[in-house]
Protein backbone atom coordinates (compact mmCIF):
# COMPACT_ATOMS: atom_id res chain seq x y z
CA UNK A 1 0.00 0.00 0.00
CA UNK A 2 1.33 3.64 -0.70
CA UNK A 3 1.95 6.14 1.72
CA UNK A 4 -0.63 8.50 2.14
CA UNK A 5 0.46 12.40 3.34
CA UNK A 6 -2.49 13.79 5.37
CA UNK A 7 -2.60 17.21 6.81
CA UNK A 8 -4.11 17.79 10.12
CA UNK A 9 -5.90 21.01 10.27
CA UNK A 10 -7.80 21.85 13.29
CA UNK A 11 -9.12 25.02 15.73
CA UNK A 12 -7.31 22.81 18.93
CA UNK A 13 -5.15 20.45 17.77
CA UNK A 14 -6.29 17.52 19.49
CA UNK A 15 -6.16 13.82 17.88
CA UNK A 16 -5.31 10.43 20.00
CA UNK A 17 -2.68 9.04 18.12
CA UNK A 18 -3.11 5.17 19.39
CA UNK A 19 -6.09 5.74 17.08
CA UNK A 20 -4.27 5.60 14.20
CA UNK A 21 -1.62 3.07 15.55
CA UNK A 22 -2.74 0.22 12.68
CA UNK A 23 -2.44 3.04 10.01
CA UNK A 24 0.66 4.38 11.29
CA UNK A 25 2.90 2.24 8.46
CA UNK A 26 1.22 3.71 5.78
CA UNK A 27 0.34 7.35 6.73
CA UNK A 28 2.53 10.92 6.69
CA UNK A 29 0.98 12.74 9.48
CA UNK A 30 1.38 17.01 9.24
CA UNK A 31 -0.39 19.03 11.90
CA UNK A 32 -2.21 21.89 10.19
CA UNK A 33 -2.03 25.70 12.05
CA UNK A 34 -5.68 26.82 13.18
CA UNK A 35 -7.31 28.95 11.83
CA UNK A 36 -6.81 30.20 7.79
CA UNK A 37 -4.32 31.68 5.73
CA UNK A 38 -1.02 31.12 4.38
CA UNK A 39 -0.34 28.60 6.85
CA UNK A 40 -3.36 26.51 6.13
CA UNK A 41 -2.78 26.92 2.33
CA UNK A 42 1.03 25.82 3.10
CA UNK A 43 -0.18 22.52 5.10
CA UNK A 44 -2.47 21.57 2.25
CA UNK A 45 0.06 21.65 -0.41
CA UNK A 46 1.02 18.78 -1.77
CA UNK A 47 -1.25 16.57 0.64
CA UNK A 48 -3.35 12.95 -0.67
CA UNK A 49 -6.18 14.78 1.80
CA UNK A 50 -6.79 16.71 4.91
CA UNK A 51 -8.40 15.51 8.58
CA UNK A 52 -10.51 18.70 9.54
CA UNK A 53 -10.84 18.40 13.47
CA UNK A 54 -13.43 21.12 14.72
CA UNK A 55 -15.37 21.85 17.82
CA UNK A 56 -18.75 22.72 17.61
CA UNK A 57 -18.76 26.31 17.95
CA UNK A 58 -19.78 29.26 15.66
CA UNK A 59 -16.17 29.61 15.49
CA UNK A 60 -15.18 26.05 14.64
CA UNK A 61 -17.71 25.82 12.05
CA UNK A 62 -17.36 29.13 10.05
CA UNK A 63 -13.46 27.98 9.94
CA UNK A 64 -14.30 24.52 8.81
CA UNK A 65 -16.25 25.79 6.13
CA UNK A 66 -13.43 28.21 4.85
CA UNK A 67 -10.82 25.60 5.03
CA UNK A 68 -13.48 23.00 3.30
CA UNK A 69 -13.50 25.83 0.51
CA UNK A 70 -10.41 26.07 0.45
CA UNK A 71 -9.14 22.57 0.03
CA UNK A 72 -12.00 21.91 -2.58
CA UNK A 73 -10.08 24.61 -4.76
CA UNK A 74 -7.01 22.68 -4.38
CA UNK A 75 -9.00 19.85 -4.85
CA UNK A 76 -8.00 18.12 -2.09
CA UNK A 77 -10.18 15.81 0.12
CA UNK A 78 -11.47 16.71 3.63
CA UNK A 79 -12.66 14.11 6.07
CA UNK A 80 -13.98 15.93 9.23
CA UNK A 81 -13.65 15.09 12.92
CA UNK A 82 -15.86 16.87 15.64
CA UNK A 83 -13.45 17.39 19.08
CA UNK A 84 -15.57 17.93 21.90
CA UNK A 85 -19.15 16.96 20.31
CA UNK A 86 -20.63 16.37 23.43
CA UNK A 87 -20.15 19.94 24.76
CA UNK A 88 -22.62 21.82 21.86
CA UNK A 89 -25.05 18.49 20.50
CA UNK A 90 -27.10 21.26 18.44
CA UNK A 91 -23.70 22.79 16.93
CA UNK A 92 -22.50 19.15 16.35
CA UNK A 93 -25.98 18.36 14.59
CA UNK A 94 -24.68 21.87 12.06
CA UNK A 95 -21.60 20.24 11.67
CA UNK A 96 -22.89 16.90 10.93
CA UNK A 97 -25.29 17.92 8.22
CA UNK A 98 -22.59 20.77 6.52
CA UNK A 99 -20.42 17.81 5.89
CA UNK A 100 -23.40 15.51 4.56
CA UNK A 101 -24.53 18.39 2.26
CA UNK A 102 -21.01 19.09 1.12
CA UNK A 103 -20.27 15.38 0.00
CA UNK A 104 -17.98 14.77 3.10
CA UNK A 105 -16.93 11.50 5.60
CA UNK A 106 -17.17 12.31 9.21
CA UNK A 107 -14.01 10.50 10.81
CA UNK A 108 -15.95 10.29 14.07
CA UNK A 109 -16.61 12.69 17.15
CA UNK A 110 -14.68 12.82 20.18
CA UNK A 111 -16.14 13.64 23.55
CA UNK A 112 -14.73 16.03 26.02
CA UNK A 113 -12.54 15.09 29.17
CA UNK A 114 -11.30 16.93 31.37
CA UNK A 115 -7.97 15.25 31.60
CA UNK A 116 -6.83 17.55 29.21
CA UNK A 117 -7.35 20.84 30.87
CA UNK A 118 -6.23 19.47 34.13
CA UNK A 119 -2.75 18.00 32.63
CA UNK A 120 -2.23 21.42 31.03
CA UNK A 121 -3.30 23.13 34.35
CA UNK A 122 -0.63 20.80 36.41
CA UNK A 123 1.89 20.93 33.27
CA UNK A 124 1.83 17.65 33.69
CA UNK A 125 1.25 14.81 30.55
CA UNK A 126 -2.67 13.34 30.12
CA UNK A 127 -0.98 9.58 31.28
CA UNK A 128 0.50 11.64 34.54
CA UNK A 129 -2.64 12.95 35.16
CA UNK A 130 -4.92 9.91 35.65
Amino acid sequence: MPLIRLSICSLQMTIRPDRLRDLSRFLILTGGPPRVGCPVIAAIGGVDGVLLVTEPTVFGIHDMQRVVELSAHFHVPVVICVNKWDLNLDMTAKIESYAREQGLSLAGNIPFDPIFTTSMVTGQTIFSST
